[in-house]
């Protein structure tokens, strides 16, 4: 799933409930203007970057491909001699300004995983001035942003953080050390003080696990539980987002909310859209059936009468919750509101207890919002994380 559950690992599981309360912003001196700290202990000091802030241009140049395992002549130069290539060419960019390229320059990949268990013999002090590059990467970037934020200059802050992302996320499990953190949790400010509050929270939701000692840790992971709180909060208020209200009882309903007006049948004197489950007397496949959203209201001689509401899937996201058995037995709420001036339906869940395959481990929270156009559902935000 795009979105998924911050996880603590390890040692710092007990962090976990700090994490997965998300939601949105405005954290101020405990976000943007927090002092970052390493995920460990700083290496010992030897050459390379370590400039903590600089201005630098709003682009950020074409990379060259990674430096190669061979020279122009076809000899091996080992992964020392590629390292430092690398490192050479990210103090460059950090010099110009450009921390996307010098993150870029660095970043793990099968040429130059530094840390690979197959690799032997990379001197401390190369793997340090790494580790310090990077650092002084990130913190110029964030210097960048900070000031940007201060004019008010929202875009200019969101480029200069955004570009950044997929280079701070390491490894299978996407890990973000304690600096990565720092800069995801100022890019989530950003993100809302310039009312992109969906990409605030689908921000977090691409991050897997932090990994740092729990002092370390502590205070970015509140930082940015606070600033997602806040971002979904803003998402619900401008979308309208509405739950209960509804004045037809429905026996089986898993939730029930009252219906948009541009849902209500004519003539109808009430009505209501339910989660419910399905009518597994007409499904051969009961133990994989999803849990369907159902129009009910009640007619002008006050009966009540039911419709279906069918789902098509939408390209752009690769699951839908209402028709994906892995994740659909764990919705437990339905909710209605507004986007661009058509009316959605959202349903969210947990997975606890009721999601299949690998992934779940990986998930918190399932929320799903559909588009209606008068005929069918249609996905149009995902924010499961």
């Amino acid at each position: 799933m795009r979105s998924l559950l911050i996880r603590v690992e390890q040692s710092n599981r007990r962090l976990l409930a700090v994490a997965i309360g998300l939601g949105a912003i405005v954290l101020g001196n405990a976000s943007l203007h927090g002092e970052p700290r390493p995920s460990r202990q700083a290496p010992p000091a030897t050459s390379g970057s370590a400039s903590s802030a600089a201005s630098g241009p709003a682009t950020t140049p074409a990379v060259a491909s990674p430096p190669g395992s061979v020279t122009s002549t076809g000899t091996d130069v080992g992964l020392p001699a590629m390292v430092r290539a690398a490192l050479d060419s990210a103090v460059e960019y950090e010099g110009d300004g450009h921390y996307a390229a010098c993150l870029r320059a660095l970043a793990p990949a099968p040429w130059n995983e530094w840390n690979s268990s197959e690799v032997d013999g990379l001197p401390e002090e190369l793997s340090a001035a790494v580790w310090r590059t990077q650092r002084a990467c990130i913190r110029r970037a964030r210097a960048q942003a900070d000031k940007a934020v201060r004019a008010k200059d929202y875009p200019a802050a969101i480029a200069s953080l955004a570009p950044l992302v997929d280079y701070v996320r390491e490894g299978g499990f996407l890990t973000v050390d304690v600096e990565g953190a720092w800069l995801l949790s100022d890019l989530a400010v950003a993100y809302q003080r310039n009312h992109q509050y969906a990409e605030c929270i689908e921000l977090m939701g691409g991050t897997h696990s932090f990994e740092g000692s729990d002092t370390d840790l502590e205070k970015v992971l509140k930082a940015i539980d606070y600033n997602l709180a806040g971002c979904q909060r803003r998402l619900d208020a401008e979308s309208a987002v509405k739950s209960g209200g509804c004045r037809i009882s429905l026996d089986g309903a898993i939730a029930i909310v009252a219906a948009p007006r541009d849902m209500t049948p004519r003539g109808a004197t009430a009505a209501c859209l339910a989660l419910v489950p399905p009518n597994t007397t007409q499904r051969e496949d009961e133990d994989e059936a999803c849990p369907v959203v159902t129009l009910v209201w009640k007619g002008a001689r006050s009966a009540i009468e039911r419709k279906e509401l069918r789902t098509q899937p939408n390209d752009a996201f690769w699951a839908d919750l209402l028709n994906d058995n892995d994740f659909c037995h764990g919705l437990s709420s339905i909710a209605v509101g507004t986007m661009a001036g058509k009316s959605v339906v959202r349903v969210k869940g947990n997975i606890e207890g009721h999601c299949k395959g690998f992934q779940c481990r990986l998930l918190g929270t399932l929320d799903m919002f559909y588009d209606w156009n008068g005929e069918v559902l249609t996905p149009t935000l995902d924010l499961t994380r």
